[in-house]
């Protein structure tokens, strides 16, 4: 009973083990970026477990990663500044999909991506090692995207005749490493703590210590299956301790409402607000910003900059936002039911340039210059977007099986290794496969089976080396018996029945296959026989006359990145429009 309950234990700890959960990736403790300070992810890819840092892109249904051709030999800090580079000729897992073209071309960034299928590899925050293969990767050298990203949609990719599943398809349906397909994001930022706060992702649910609850949720637009919003207004408050600026009447000043409203894509691909050229507009007026036309931005002086770090003393901005689909304006739009409003302190827009930007726009060795991360949308797309600067005070959580999303508070807590995972578990009725491959219902994988295989075997040896040696010491203790109480002085210890070949066989593997004892001989009786002593599950009984042949011995099993200068220091500048 007891070998059967440790057989139980063993295959039990398996199972619950194995079970789909929510991950939270690790985070870089490193600040990447040629148009601010952006946290990334860690992975390793490859054969080699090549490491590279990643940015997240919430769009994006693949994973890039910049190329050898990314950086020139002679620029010794570029890899590093861009997340490391990774060699597809270094890797021999590398399954070639040929040359396409990158898919962010709503954003005006061109460029290839040398396309194919390679192993990725991570480190969750709780330890836990997750690795896939056949992992739809790009490598590119393009500057357009200085960092490579990890994309959280879930669109199929087609190239020529291969389609391809998104790595988060993966890790649900192929993998079964997470319970649904579902990620909650924010983009952490430089400008909390004492170093910072670095972004959060989890995969499979969402970590409950880095946002404000609510229950409100928006419909994922159907034209593309991701998170878009409807933004009835933008509104924009002074500081308490701070004067008003010029032209302001009172604290807080209407920068969009809703007869201005519009329906924006939440990506994390860029990190600019994609805005109507109007809202630009009022926005420039109200902190008297410079359009520059050679970084189609709007730069900032040194003084506006400072004045922006102070973050929520300085300016706070709230975001106003419904359901795309929600189109009632009756009565208080901003109030109506299905509204969440999402306050972004100005800190989150004070960024930097530096080289190489918008294709060394900026040269190397120039200072970096600050700017306001708002983009005349009109100029380079129809499709406005709110984009990373927003995520760094905004969580974002997705669930694709359902067809929903929530744009939630983020907080910060000092301890941003301090997590409270929330697993979101798949409906029934969701559209999309279920965590890998199940078998009785229990969601087992094939690695889970393989284990269970295992463990099977395991116990099987056990029982057979505890059924062995209760047999032996059955029979030593019957012999040692007929001994003590005399009751055949002459008597013939019976040679052992034959062994069967699945015994031999175990017993060989045991270092056991000792050369068969002879044919007994009886033993002259005597009144002074010594008694025998009871063999244990480590003695064999011998009968001493008889000579032993020899035991048989067991074989041996035998582009340069300059260190980064301080922000909107003295030599910072704005270039001229």
């Amino acid at each position: 009973m007891l070998s059967i309950a440790i057989v139980a234990t063993v295959l039990a700890s398996i199972v619950c083990a194995q079970q789909p959960s929510a991950v939270a990736l690790t985070p870089s403790t490193d600040w990447y970026g040629f148009d601010g300070n952006w946290s990334a992810v860690k992975f390793q890819i490859g054969s080699q477990q090549q490491s590279v840092s990643v940015l997240v892109s919430t769009s994006l249904s693949e994973f890039w990663a910049v190329g050898s051709g990314g950086c020139l030999a002679k620029e010794p800090l570029c890899s590093s500044a861009r997340g490391n580079i990774f060699s597809v000729a270094d890797s021999k897992s590398w399954d070639s999909l040929g040359a396409w073209q990158l898919g962010l071309d709503y954003l005006d960034y061109g460029g290839n991506g040398d396309y194919g299928l390679d192993t990725l590899s991570t480190t969750t925050l709780s330890g836990k090692s997750m690795t896939m293969k056949d992992i739809i990767t790009a490598s590119f050298n393009s500057t357009d995207y200085y960092l490579g990203y990890l994309g959280l949609g879930i669109t199929k990719g087609s190239f020529g005749n291969e389609i391809a599943e998104s790595p988060l398809t993966q890790a649900v349906k192929t993998y079964g490493w997470i319970p649904s397909y579902s990620y909650g994001y924010t983009a952490g930022a430089y400008y909390k703590g004492t170093s910072g706060t670095p972004c959060s992702v989890t995969l499979g649910g969402y970590d409950a210590s880095r946002f404000v609850m609510h229950n409100q949720e928006f419909s994922l637009d159907p034209s593309d299956g991701l998170p878009h919003a409807l933004v009835r207004g933008i509104e924009v408050t002074v500081g308490q301790d701070k004067a008003l600026p010029g032209g302001w009447d009172n604290r807080t000043r209407i920068l969009s409402n809703m007869s201005t409203s519009f329906s924006a894509m939440i990506d994390s691909s860029t990190p600019y607000l994609w805005l109507p050229d109007v809202i630009c507009d009022q926005f420039a007026a109200a902190f008297n910003l410079t359009y520059n036309t050679t970084f189609d931005l709007y730069t900032l002086t040194d003084e506006q900059y400072i004045a922006f770090k102070a973050g929520a003393s300085s300016y706070s901005f709230t975001f106003s936002l419904t359901s795309h689909d929600n189109n009632d304006d009756f009565g208080r739009p901003l109030q109506t039911p299905g509204v969440v409003n999402i306050t972004v302190t100005a800190a989150a827009f004070a960024q930097a340039l530096r080289y190489p930007f918008m294709d060394e726009a900026i040269k190397y060795g120039e200072p970096a210059v600050p700017y306001f991360p708002l983009r005349r949308g009109s100029n380079f797309t129809n499709t406005f977007i709110i984009g990373r600067s927003f995520l760094q005070e905004a969580y974002l959580i997705t669930k694709y099986d359902t067809g929903v999303f929530s744009i939630h508070q983020a907080v910060f807590p000092e301890d941003s290794q301090t997590l409270n995972i929330t697993e979101i578990k798949q409906p029934n009725n969701s559209p999309y496969p279920p965590p890998a491959a199940q078998v009785d219902g229990r969601g087992l994988t094939t690695a889970q089976m393989a284990g269970i295989v295992a463990g099977v075997v395991t116990a099987c040896l056990i029982l057979l080396i505890a059924w062995y040696c209760i047999r032996r010491r059955k029979r030593a203790n019957a012999v040692a018996r007929a001994i003590e109480e005399g009751k055949d002085t002459a008597s013939t210890i019976l040679p052992e029945s034959p062994r069967s070949p699945m015994a031999r066989f175990f017993f060989k593997m045991m270092g056991k296959n000792k050369a068969r004892r002879p044919s007994p001989h009886e033993i002259m009786g005597s009144t002074s026989q010594p008694v025998e002593v009871a063999a244990d599950a480590n003695n064999a009984v011998y009968e001493l006359p008889a000579q032993i042949g020899p035991a048989e011995l067991d074989g041996d099993d035998s582009k340069s990145i300059q260190e980064q200068a301080d922000f909107a220091t003295e030599t910072s500048h704005t270039l001229s429009t």
